[in-house]
């Protein structure tokens, strides 16, 4: 059969399924695509010189002519491969040549160069990757330059989230509120603290509490039970009363929110955002909370060495468990309060006993300021918060 124009023989249509060389000109099957079009139409690509001539398979009438040099070639499929034409500023052609029977592909299809990168998109992915790394390791490194972001009102919705998701399935125990009320009205003016926290004690097991943002603090009656006295209570609240003097709640979730850009960055792997506000405060933050309740404590009258008695207390309890020989999920069962959970949020305790009891040590020509009054011991709030829940059912 003529070819229209060269007036040449070329095979016919039925001929054609495989790669078919007539003289220099080699036949295959392909499929055009153009533009945006998902479905593609079937034509025979040949190429003439320096031009790849798409055909109608029925009457062999050429189509469209395209240039090689503007061609490239796409990852190979296992019956063919993708050719795409480079042109700006017009609809992209995509074309799908097909072969398969064990033949190989056209020798005319090592004249075609492979595509390689975008450079301007790559440039523009890694600059971007690269100022995201940047921020999120500007907000976990220097969280207290970024303290603007968050506004009170935000600190504000973010504490009451973050105290909702702990008493989501926990009863507040308004009575050993009150009590407990005691031991800040003691604390604060020794603190400097503007504006009263407000205090939530929790029904739980778990020897735990928390500074959140928005002038919070959390407690659980777990907590309470570990508390050897009065002056153990008072540390730990102490402890907390600095956290927010210093803004650690606040400081901590900036920079939890640098790591959480970094790990959704480079792992895909975002931290939900209740698990961001209840998070471990750094260890220098937890050594300047230390320092600062030891001074609170004594100003206001209470035996600094309450706190270096309760980190004691649960230390050795958590020691004593690991003592047993246990797996570490039976280790955490034998700790008779849960005292996982304390660790999960606060360092563990020895280099602060160390440093606490250093402290002290310089500290113990200062005498207290004034005399703490007659507080309930921590059993008492314990026993009423029960007489509460009871009530309540």
């Amino acid at each position: 059969m003529p070819h229209p124009q060269t007036g040449r023989e070329m095979p016919a249509p039925e001929a054609v399924g495989t790669p078919a060389t007539e003289g220099e000109e080699e036949i295959c099957r392909a499929i055009l695509h153009e533009g945006s079009c998902i479905r593609g139409r079937p034509v025979l690509a040949a190429v003439r010189e320096r031009r790849l001539v798409l055909l109608d398979p029925a009457s062999r009438r050429p189509l469209c002519v395209l240039e090689l040099a503007r061609l490239r070639r796409l990852a190979g499929l296992p019956d063919g491969c993708w050719l795409v034409e480079e042109k700006k500023g017009a609809a992209e052609v995509r074309l799908r040549l097909v072969w398969g029977g064990g033949v190989q592909a056209p020798r005319w299809l090592r004249r075609v160069r492979k595509r390689g990168p975008n450079t301007r998109q790559w440039l523009l992915l890694a600059g971007l990757v690269t100022l995201i790394l940047g921020v999120g390791l500007a907000l976990a490194l220097a969280p207290r330059h970024f303290a603007f972001l968050l506004s009170d009102h935000q600190q504000e919705r973010l504490g009451a989230f973050a105290l909702q998701t702990l008493a989501a399935d926990h009863h507040r125990c308004k009575a050993g509120e009150a009590m407990l009320a005691a031991y800040l009205d003691a604390l604060l003016p020794a603190g400097r603290l503007q504006k009263r926290p407000e205090l939530h004690l929790l029904a739980d097991r778990q020897v735990n509490a928390f500074a959140l943002p928005g002038n919070r603090i959390a407690v659980f009656t777990g907590l309470l039970d570990a508390t050897p006295d009065r002056d153990a209570l008072a540390g730990v609240l102490a402890h907390e009363l600095a956290h927010l003097e210093r803004r650690d709640p606040v400081l901590a979730l900036i920079r939890q929110q640098g790591i959480q850009l970094i790990s959704a960055t480079l792992l895909q792997a975002p931290v939900p955002i209740g698990a961001l506000v209840l998070m471990r405060f750094s260890r220098r933050s937890e050594r300047a909370a230390d320092r600062r309740a030891a001074v609170m404590l004594r100003q206001a009258g209470f035996a600094p060495e309450g706190l270096v008695h309760f980190l004691e207390t649960i230390a050795t309890e958590q020691e004593t468990a690991r003592k047993d020989g246990q797996s570490q999920e039976d280790r955490i069962a034998a700790v008779a309060h849960s005292l996982a959970p304390y660790w999960s949020t606060h360092p563990a305790p020895g280099e602060r006993v160390r440093l606490l009891r250093a402290q002290l040590a310089k500290a113990e020509a200062v005498r207290a300021s004034r005399t703490p009054p007659d507080l309930p011991a921590p059993a008492a709030v314990v026993a009423a918060c029960q007489d509460d829940a009871t009530s309540a059912r």
